[in-house]
């Protein structure tokens, strides 16, 4: 089963994701709580993240670890 579909049928979003933050070139590993957009999480999708106090661009790499609901 896809995340997508996974989300879709339970209501509910990802605990943690992997980013990659082109400014910096680095990736890492975060709660998706960071992610200042609303919206569905997919895979590859820019979003703005509050890493460290600061607003930075990143791309979400890939999914996973617990789940939580999302409201």
């Amino acid at each position: 089963m896809s995340v997508r579909q996974l989300c879709r049928q339970t209501g509910k979003q990802p605990a943690k994701a992997l980013f990659y933050f082109p400014e910096e070139n680095k990736t890492g590993i975060a709660p998706t709580r960071i992610i200042e957009e609303d919206g569905a999480f997919t895979e590859g999708r820019l979003v703005t993240v509050n890493w460290a106090g600061e607003r930075v661009p990143a791309q979400i790499l890939a999914l996973g670890g617990k789940f939580f609901l999302w409201v």
